[in-house]
């Protein structure tokens, strides 16, 4: 059962994927269940989505004939030269679709590509805190040495 193999792989990760932690959605889901509350942060109601998106998603997939299949690496070609044009009708930017546009999966997956992207082993990031608590495991993996920088209240400077 796949189930039975995940203390084994957890065992065996490496200690680049070790130091990320609970990070804290995993944390309040799991207070989200002990206590049976609901986790309105994460955008997780305790209903579904109304029938009319459930069947509107499926007349798109159907009219589509390609939405079930990998999506292009950077993100669905149509949705990047829609962005693209977006920024330019909103902020007046010229942004090239195809060199300049990349859709992720979220927030998190963005943050870990771009950190990825820029840090090299020993480079020095600084860190404000108070931080999301996603910053910090992309930039131990990528080699990052952080830097912190204590913000203070009121005025945070």
């Amino acid at each position: 059962h796949s189930a039975d193999l995940l203390p084994m792989v957890l065992r065996h990760l490496s200690k680049r994927a070790q130091m990320g932690g609970k990070d804290i959605w995993t944390m309040i889901n799991q207070l989200c269940e002990e206590n049976n509350a609901i986790n309105l942060g994460q955008g997780k109601p305790d209903f579904s989505a109304h029938p009319m998106m459930r069947n509107g998603t499926i007349e798109s997939i159907k009219a589509s004939g390609k939405s079930d299949q990998y999506a292009h690496p950077h993100g669905v070609p149509a949705l990047r030269q829609s962005l693209s044009q977006l920024y330019k009708r909103i902020y007046k930017m010229d942004v090239d679709p195809v060199s300049e546009v990349t859709v992720t999966n979220g927030a998190s997956e963005a943050l870990y590509c771009a950190i990825n992207a820029l840090i090299d082993p020993g480079d020095e990031i600084l860190v404000f805190e108070p931080y999301f608590d996603i910053y910090m495991p992309p930039i131990l993996m990528a080699g990052g040495v952080p830097k912190f920088v204590r913000l203070n209240a009121p005025n945070f400077r």
